[in-house]
């Protein structure tokens, strides 16, 4: 809002043995309350929606500022 400048963090991170998680976070003004992710048309929050159940991860997500979706998921390193 009001022309300004805003950041936006994706991080990577190991949890434990085998799970990992993926977080995009932004330092905007956050979004509204009653924000129904499930329900939503936008494209990017369908995207948000699909990609836990296609990793067979969990979604956490924060709607207040900073907004943050978390994606925790297993892992196991491919064999070549």
């Amino acid at each position: 809002p009001d022309d300004r400048r805003g950041r936006i963090w994706v991080a990577i991170e190991n949890e434990a043995q085998n799970r990992v998680s993926l977080s995009v976070s932004d330092d905007g003004v956050g979004m509204p309350d009653e924000t129904d992710i499930l329900s939503s048309a936008t494209l990017g929050l369908q995207l948000v929606k699909v990609l836990p159940d296609q990793l067979g991860g969990i979604l956490d997500v924060n709607l207040r500022a900073p907004t943050q979706f978390k994606v925790r998921f297993p892992f196991t390193e491919a064999i070549n």
